[in-house]
């Protein structure tokens, strides 16, 4: 054994972590294993710099896309402030580099997105480029209150499995993909006009997929569909979709008005059918029609099994 020297490809480290010479077919293979390893294993073998360079490797590898977002907010924030904007107060530069970094972290996903949100608005707080009340008062909104009543709602529906009777005659045994897509998109969009999109599509995932395999059609050709249902439908009412009921806030708390008569703007439950329902008609048909020659038929890997069992299964005797 020899010690760890990373600039020869020639040598790289073995499981234990000593290196052996004249044995390696990939070097990167083996050196991306060890960017991979904790810092304390690491460090038993190679020196410090050693380290830190496999570990800043790493780093960027794993985040080039975060890296490059990052930067091209910095670069495009600098035009903006230098030529368009008047001079911003660091307060203003540290507000911008906030927003950017909570950003980068809902784009990396490796923070929960509640979590990320909640570092934004305290990393605000302690540069005090907002005031407590500032920063409690979306918990205070109508809308925020109403949108949490609302995925309570469709928990329980969906923890009770209250619809799936309904939908399991409303669906029941189609003899073409025309008619199962319409059997499907049709209650998906009268649902989700009344509770968030989202639980819904998360409740009729798998009873779509059992559905599937029992009228024999591939459940590639449905759940694309039942997903955009869910969310034309949650278009033609205020409660279907959350920014709806955000919007509607907003505008109660900035006292928007009408321009035209000067009056508050009134948003009730289905103001904006008129223009939701064109809309959700419109996509529904543009889907129903390219369908089949958008959406390829995939099949889920039990009926690959089944259906290929020379190609998919492997018998050996030890």
């Amino acid at each position: 054994t020899l010690p760890a020297v990373l600039e020869d490809d020639s040598m790289v480290a073995a499981e234990g972590g000593d290196l052996e010479e004249g044995h390696v077919q990939n070097p990167e293979v083996e050196r991306a294993k060890l960017r991979r390893q904790p810092y304390e294993a690491l460090r038993k073998n190679y020196t410090v710099q050693q380290c830190v360079r496999l570990k800043l490797e790493h780093f960027f590898l794993e985040n080039w896309g975060v890296l490059l977002f990052l930067l091209i907010t910095a670069i495009c924030l600098t035009l903006l402030g230098t030529l368009a904007f008047d001079p911003l107060s660091w307060e203003a530069w540290m507000a911008f580099a906030i927003v950017a970094l909570t950003l980068a972290s809902l784009i990396k996903g490796s923070l929960p997105t509640e979590v990320s949100m909640l570092a934004g608005v305290t990393a605000m707080l302690a540069f005090f480029i907002i005031t407590p009340q500032q920063a409690l008062t979306g918990f205070s909104s109508t809308g925020v209150a109403t949108v949490v009543v609302l995925f309570m709602t469709s928990e329980g529906i969906t923890r009770t499995s209250l619809l799936r009777p309904v939908l399991r005659f409303l669906m029941g045994k189609p003899r073409s993909l025309l008619e199962a897509q319409l059997r499907l998109v049709i209650p998906t969009a009268c649902i989700s006009g009344f509770l968030n999109d989202t639980p819904v599509v998360a409740m009729l995932i798998p009873f779509v997929m059992a559905w599937s395999r029992s009228i024999g059609i591939s459940v590639s050709k449905l759940l694309m569909p039942m997903n955009i249902a869910a969310l034309l439908g949650g278009t033609c009412t205020l409660l279907g979709t959350s920014t709806n009921l955000v919007v509607v806030g907003l505008a109660a708390q900035y006292n928007v008005t009408d321009p035209e008569t000067g009056a508050p703007l009134n948003f009730p439950i289905f103001g904006i059918t008129p223009l939701g329902v064109p809309y959700l008609a419109v996509g529904l048909i543009y889907m129903l029609i390219f369908t089949p020659f958008l959406l390829k038929e995939r099949r889920d890997a039990v009926e690959n099994v089944i259906k290929n069992p020379r190609e998919y299964t492997v018998a050996v005797m030890v």
